[in-house]
This record gives structure tokens, sequence and C-alpha cells, in this order.
């Protein structure tokens, strides 16, 4: 805002005079009142007159909360907080966060929380509370990971821990199915469902390298892990199904998911966790 001197005019209880006077310890009346019109009016321009956007370092209230609300309309306005947008080719945009408040010496630090609004008054399901990353635009590019993570511990403390105290949903595509011999893709089994089946016999299915596992899972960090199940839906007593190591992948545990001959249960399944151990190398541990 383009900085004003104002003087105030010497007798502030007179009603303005007709002509503009300067007397010896101040301005004019008709100097001050633009002056003060001209600071009030580049004011409500900055603090949202006629839709202008607020530039500012900082923002601080002035008591215990501070309310930034979207316009009221039919359709209510959007409140949105964005980083800063690089000026240089190559680098990242700014973050853009939400951070609980700092607490007393002994106190517990604030709350981060993104929360749907309730439904309406009469009726109405309450707000969607979403958390998606960034798209891919162009190049056949990634697209940005949620990362869900538990606060560090101090010391001998324990980490924060994630809690999902609702119903869980999760996608999940169409299984993979292999038959006999059958080599099992990174996709396939970050998928999470594979089934199989040995019609004339034994079915063996060799696991993708650690590289190709890596390169399916962008932002996966070492410690890291996933889950996959095999379905064996083979009804031969020979009909068991078998996966095998591959260069930087090795399995704790039994590999094979056996065919059941009970012709009251149609398959047999195993439940497997393959554990990041380094970059590109994962631990395959039979769970089930």
């Amino acid at each position: 805002m383009a900085l004003e001197t104002i003087n105030l005019p010497a007798h502030p209880n007179l009603p303005p005079p007709t002509r503009d006077i300067t007397p010896e310890d101040g301005d004019g009346w008709r100097d001050f009142l633009v002056k003060a019109k001209a600071m009030f009016t580049e004011l409500y321009a900055a603090f949202g007159g006629a839709g202008a956007a607020l530039t500012a370092t900082s923002i601080t209230a002035g008591d215990s909360s501070l309310g930034i609300t979207g316009q009221s309309a039919a359709q209510g306005g959007d409140v949105v907080v964005t980083g800063g947008t690089s000026t240089t080719t190559g680098n990242a945009g700014g973050v853009g966060k939400i951070v609980g408040g700092t607490p007393g010496a002994t106190g517990i630090g604030g709350k981060a929380q993104v929360i749907g609004a309730a439904g309406g008054a009469t009726s109405g399901d309450g707000g969607a509370a979403e958390v998606t990353g960034g798209a891919g635009t162009a190049n056949n590019d990634d697209g940005g990971n949620v990362v869900l993570t538990g606060g560090a511990k101090h010391g001998t403390g324990k980490n924060g821990t994630i809690v999902s105290r609702g119903i869980a949903i999760k996608a999940q595509g169409a299984p993979a199915a292999k038959t006999v011999t059958a080599g099992i893709t990174a996709a396939e089994l970050v998928a999470g469902l594979i089934t199989t089946t040995g019609t004339t016999g034994p079915s063996v299915h060799q696991l993708p390298t650690g590289t190709e596992i890596d390169a399916e899972l962008p932002g996966i960090a070492t410690g890291d892990s996933f889950d996959f199940t095999i379905i064996n839906t083979g009804t031969g007593a020979s009909d068991d199904a078998t996966i095998t190591v591959n260069t930087d992948v090795t399995i704790v545990g039994n590999p094979t998911v056996g065919a059941l001959t009970d012709t009251t249960i149609i398959s047999g399944s195993g439940t497997f966790r393959a554990r990041r151990s380094a970059a590109n190398a994962y631990v395959v541990y039979r769970l089930s």
C-alpha cells in the first residue's frame, strides 16, 4: 500500500471549510479527507473488496480463532490454500500445509484436521474429507502419492500410529489369471490378486525382479511393504501352484499354494507380504 502522511487539521472539531486551508500545524481539511479516502479504499481492496486477492507474508489471528470462510452462495464458495508457483523450470512448487499450533512447554501439539461439513439441518449427507495426490499432466508422468505417516518418536517414546475407525474400501482390479507356467509381472503383483490353475499338473510362477517392482511403485521406501494373494483354482491332486524367486527377490516360508481335493472346497489360497529390504530388493513372506 502506498504510504500517505496525514497531518491532522488544526481544528478537528470545526466543520470543513469551503476552501482548502493549510494551517501551520496540519493539513487542510480537503487534503486530509483525500488522503484518508485513498488509504481506506486501498485497504478495502487489499482485504477482499471487489474480489481482490490479499498478498501478505503472514496472517496472525487477533483472538482465539482465525476464520477463513468461502463465499456464501447457492453453491458455497471454495477455500483454497495453494503453495507457491515455481518460477524456475525443473523446480517443485511450494508446499501447501495445514499445521497444528505449537503447544506450551508440557502440552500436546495442536491437531491438524481436515473435516467434511455436516449435512443440512433437515436432510443431506455429511461432506467427504478427501486427500488426493496430484495428477501427472504430460509425458506419461506418474501421479503424486498420498503418504500417511505417524509422528516420529523422541528417545524411547513410541512412533505415532495411523488409525482407521471406519469401514475400509479399497480399489481392486480384476485378478490376473495364470495357467500351468507363467511369470507374474510387477503390475500384476502390486494389484494384489492372482488366480492360477494347473489343468494338467503343477503350475510355476516366477516373481518379477526387485528392479521391476521398484519401477512399479514410485515413492516406495525401504521398510515399506504390500500384500498379494494367490488363489489356486485347480481341483486335481497334483495341481499345486508355486511362486519362485527372481533377481533381488527372495521368499521366506512355503512358496506353494496347494490344490484342494476336497470337493466341498473349490480353491486354496496363499497370502504373502513383500517387504522392500533395500533399493530394488524385496523379501516375500508367506503369511497364510
